[in-house]
């Protein structure tokens, strides 16, 4: 997963990191935000693939 905010704040994190909420949760807190800046991007990224020499797949 990786945030980006308006005001260039970027963070990637592994999804096993993100815990998981219950329906009445009030959610998980990823990205602490100055007053005024606001999420510009949120993107999932999917895992590594390795091929079978053990080199990532492109």
């Amino acid at each position: 997963c990786m945030l980006i905010s308006q005001y260039g704040k970027i963070i990637r994190l592994p999804n096993s990191q993100i815990r998981e909420t219950g329906r009445n949760a009030q959610g998980v807190r990823l990205l602490h935000l100055d007053p005024g800046d606001r999420v510009a991007a949120a993107v999932v990224i999917p895992p590594e693939e390795k091929n079978e020499n053990g080199g990532l797949l492109q």
